[in-house]
């Protein structure tokens, strides 16, 4: 039997995310106003990480222990207090995700520099 050839029930969950506001797009015309409705069931609003900068500690520490096993299992790096203020201090226009880059190529290069990564164990700014 050919996929397709008979219909199944399915329960699935859609999530959208965008950076423009939806309702500005229908009356632009760039999305249907149907699609819109089907889509804004539950809409979640969460600011720029550029407007929560409380949040960057918390999240440089999760993205440090996410990809300390890249770093060749040692124990992973903490961010000095002057460091995590450099990092508050940051515009952060490409949010998270830049962020965590950021942390990842951070953590790569000090695993190259043990002065700085295993001895210290310290990431200054």
């Amino acid at each position: 039997m050919a996929m397709g050839d008979r219909a199944r029930e399915v329960d699935v969950y859609l999530f959208a995310t965008t950076s423009r506001d939806p309702r500005a797009l229908v009356r632009e015309g760039h999305l249907l106003e149907d699609l819109y409705y089907r889509l804004s069931i539950v809409e979640l609003s969460i600011p720029p990480l550029r407007e929560r900068s409380e949040d960057i500690p918390l999240l440089a520490d999760h993205f440090v222990r996410e990809h300390s096993p890249d770093f060749d299992g040692s124990p992973p790096v903490t961010f000095t207090p002057d460091a995590l203020e450099f990092l508050q201090a940051l515009p952060w226009r490409d949010d998270v995700r830049e962020l965590g880059s950021l942390v990842r190529t951070g953590g790569a290069s000090i695993q190259s520099r043990p002065a700085v990564g295993r001895t210290s164990q310290r990431v200054a700014p």
